[in-house]
């Protein structure tokens, strides 16, 4: 709730969890896999079947919306997002890459434009509050947020194929009405209340953003070839930034590279890209995986150079934030991919109804060409 305290507006903390259990139980569980990985013995890609993978173009369409969460699905926070991704031979060869941009920040750090896997992402997603029957601002929870977004991704892979460089570069709008749009289009459908305040949305009307990422991963010596164990470190600048290590497992059938799929990379909705699956293989696994962000700026809640009517600023916001999740995914020789995905992050704010963990899951769908 709000308090006037000698005409200062004050946002009382109406939540007592920040930090959900399931970041608890799966970091003991991948840290227990990882203190045994020293005495295992190191699993290498042939380079035919990395030479194969070359010539492979994929495309995957994602589906995230808080209704697919298996608890706390309240349609609120994180609410909803889209993307597609293409990857592989056809992201190399596109002419609406912008892999020129990347490998241009990738130079700051001394990086040649020799990337192993490439890909180029267009998406949307939006963040609501709690409250979403009242035009008014709603001054002590989340901001009403969306980004439409275009970006492309890729990785350089050591000789050793136990390292990896990912880097990325995203532009996009913040505040289309393109989020209202969409959100009351799926409410009409499955007969929901209509969403009424994206007029109070951050950067209300469109205000250009970017981001670029970069982060060194590590694969540590697998247990089996059923398990995998990887380690990333690494940061982001611009509309979201903020520095981040990740510890992450996949146990199962496992037939790509390790650095294939990298959820720990996606932020909210936006698609960090992943390495186009060779056709004709089969596997099965489940993943899992946490992350410690240290948070620096997020326009998503502070908003930036276009005055928003909700806003958090520097000091109302939490800078350590933790974040989990776990996925289950299968392959089919025919190149097809389907994986669902839960995720849990803890709260971003101090205080105020938004000071709550909150809850998403998605679907996604992947299709590979030879």
């Amino acid at each position: 709730m709000l308090i006037e305290t000698q005409g200062e507006t004050i946002r009382e903390s109406t939540s007592k969890g920040h930090f959900s259990p399931l970041v608890v139980w799966i970091s003991a569980i991948i840290c227990i896999f990882a203190s045994h990985c020293a005495s295992a013995a190191p699993h290498y890609y042939t380079q035919e079947a990395l030479d194969a993978s070359d010539d492979v173009t994929a495309w995957r369409f994602s589906f995230e919306d808080d209704y697919f969460a298996p608890i706390n699905n309240e349609d609120d926070n994180y609410s909803f997002g889209f993307s597609a991704t293409q990857a592989g031979k056809g992201a190399r060869e596109s002419f609406f890459t912008l892999a020129p941009a990347v490998n241009w920040f990738d130079s700051w750090w001394g990086f040649k434009p020799d990337a192993t896997d490439e890909s180029i992402s267009i998406g949307f997603f939006g963040l609501t509050p709690d409250n979403k029957t009242t035009k008014a601002p709603v001054d002590d929870d989340r901001p009403y947020a969306s980004l439409v977004y275009w970006s492309s991704s890729q990785f350089r892979v050591s000789d050793s194929q136990r390292e990896a460089i990912f880097s990325g570069f995203t532009i996009g709008i913040l505040g289309l009405p393109i989020g209202g749009t969409i959100q009351n289009g799926i409410h009409d459908v499955i007969n929901n209340g209509r969403v009424k305040g994206w007029g109070n949305q951050i950067s209300h009307g469109g205000e250009p953003t970017f981001k670029y990422s970069l982060h060194w991963q590590q694969n540590f010596m697998p247990l089996s070839d059923l398990v995998e164990i990887k380690q990333s470190l690494g940061g982001s600048a611009g509309y979201l930034t903020q520095a981040s290590w990740s510890l992450s497992m996949r146990i199962g059938k496992l037939a790509t590279t390790w650095w294939s799929d990298h959820p720990e990379l996606d932020l909210y909705g936006e698609s960090s890209g992943f390495s186009a699956p060779t056709k004709g293989v089969e596997e099965v696994y489940f993943s899992a995986g946490f992350q410690f962000n240290g948070r620096l700026y997020n326009a998503l809640v502070q908003g930036q150079f276009r005055d928003s009517a909700v806003t958090y600023n520097f000091d109302e916001t939490r800078h350590f934030i933790a974040s989990a999740w776990m996925a289950f995914t299968m392959s089919f020789k025919s190149g097809i991919r389907i994986r669902y995905f839960a995720q849990t992050q803890s709260s971003e704010f101090k205080s105020g109804v938004a000071n709550r963990t909150f809850y998403w899951a998605g679907l996604s769908f992947t299709q590979a060409f030879k």
